[in-house]
């Protein structure tokens, strides 16, 4: 099965130059010896001298004639044997759905027709047992009022963008922030590791469309606050239970301004 790959990966067909055809005559010794093959002839002693004789080229195209017909009847059986789970992409998606579901994988004695009819009957009873968003936008559209749906969809991607440009702003200021200290800078290197491949999803952006728009339920409506989520108090840092020091003030409102006849005075 391996040896058309093998081929296509490892052969190329030489050009007229000496050094040309000297890589490939190393890359055929390394390909015969990587399917083993049993002939020492073409595998043992100079290299420039392995293929020179017409015997020895008979001999090579012999053996990968016969190779190539052992690569098309193994290919033959493994098509006929029955496909697993392991052996299908499309297993995994669907075992996946399966545990979403609440299902148990699928059995020796299922089909597959059946095993989708049970996730199909599953998905229909969840959807119905849940509650439906209402959609935000009811009303009849007329043909000619379509472009200014469009308009506003365009205008709302462009406003979500920014949003998200400056998010992800925020967060690069607050780990520079952070890596001032210098026992973390010490880390930046893993940090920077570490947040990489989430910065590259949060600035992954598909503009919303006509659809989104139209889809947009009551729940797009709902706002929680950051400040408002409760963390369990054995997870806080010792520093956060400790009591909240008091306020010094200091701030520039609330000082009082000095009395300008005494710029007056220092002047004179």
């Amino acid at each position: 099965m391996a040896l058309i790959p093998l081929i296509q990966a490892n052969l190329v067909v030489p050009s007229s130059s000496s050094d040309a055809l000297t890589s490939f005559l190393y890359d055929l010794s390394a390909f015969l010896a990587q399917i083993d093959c049993p002939y020492d002839s073409l595998c043992c002693g100079k290299i420039e001298q392995r293929f020179v004789t017409e015997e020895a080229r008979g001999l090579l195209v012999r053996f990968l004639l016969d190779e190539l017909k052992c690569a098309r009847l193994s290919a033959a059986d493994r098509l006929q044997m029955p496909s697993t789970s392991a052996d299908s992409r499309l297993a995994v998606s669907v075992a996946a759905a399966a545990a979403a579901l609440g299902m148990q994988p699928i059995g020796a004695q299922q089909t597959a027709e059946e095993y989708l009819k049970r996730m199909t009957d599953q998905v229909s009873r969840l959807c119905s047992s849940s509650p439906r968003p209402a959609p935000l936008f009811t009303a009849a559209l007329e043909p000619h009022r379509w472009p200014a749906v469009e308009t506003v969809a365009k205008r709302i991607g462009h406003d979500f963008r920014l949003r998200n440009l400056y998010l992800l702003k925020r967060l690069e200021v607050t780990m520079e922030s952070f890596l001032f200290n210098p026992e973390i800078r010490r880390k930046e290197a893993a940090i920077i590791a570490q947040s990489a491949p989430q910065k590259d999803k949060l600035a992954r952006f598909e503009p919303p469309g006509v659809v989104e728009l139209l889809a947009a339920s009551e729940r797009s409506l709902i706002i929680r606050k950051a400040s408002s989520v409760r963390v369990p108090r054995s997870s806080l840092h010792p520093s956060a239970l400790e009591e909240r020091p008091a306020d010094r003030g200091g701030r520039p409102n609330e000082t009082d301004l000095p009395n300008p006849r005494s710029f007056d005075q220092n002047c004179d």
